[in-house]
């Protein structure tokens, strides 16, 4: 064998590439984005995306050249959520937006009222919401609808999508 296309998650990418560091075996993983697993001196994967931690850059920049002010951030708890949260934070912050709100759900939540609840009480310009569930955006979506909070404009990354709510030229 010459190389290993890994598994799909981050999840189980990591534990993956420990086999294939110790047998110096080249693996490409295609999703496994997050950049603790390449920071482990591995030298043996490989990535095919941007790393998650910059995923929710454009929308920060867009909210940012927007005029908005205020940011909720919201992701699943799994892997790559904390980093994306806590860049995005951080990036928010260097771009004068205000993060009104931050929190992560639980993996596999299919009713998320009670977190856009709290969304809607903080009262964002932006939403940003990390997840590699694309089912989870769309879920969002619809429940934000229902909470009769209807966006203005959309930007939609894979697994990652994010909803600008209201603001000038939104």
């Amino acid at each position: 064998m010459d190389l290993v296309l890994g598994p799909f998650s981050t999840t189980i990418a990591d534990p993956v590439a420990d086999v294939t560091e110790k047998h110096k075996m080249p693996m490409v993983a295609p999703v496994a984005a997050v950049t603790s697993i390449y920071r482990k001196g591995r030298k043996f994967i490989f990535s095919m995306l941007s790393p998650a931690e910059v995923l929710l850059e454009g929308l920060i920049d867009l909210a940012a050249k927007k005029g908005l002010k205020t940011v909720a951030l919201i992701n699943a708890d799994e892997p790559a959520g904390p980093g994306i949260r806590q860049s995005s934070i951080e990036l928010a912050k260097r771009k004068g937006l205000q993060v009104v709100f931050a929190d992560a759900y639980p993996p596999g939540t299919t009713d998320f009222s009670a977190i856009l609840t709290k969304v809607r009480a903080a009262n964002p310009d932006v939403l940003g919401v990390a997840s590699s569930v694309v089912e989870d955006g769309v879920a969002i979506t619809r429940q934000m609808k229902a909470l009769n909070e209807s966006p203005d404009g959309r930007v939609h990354a894979v697994g990652v999508p994010a909803q600008v709510l209201r603001g000038p030229g939104a």
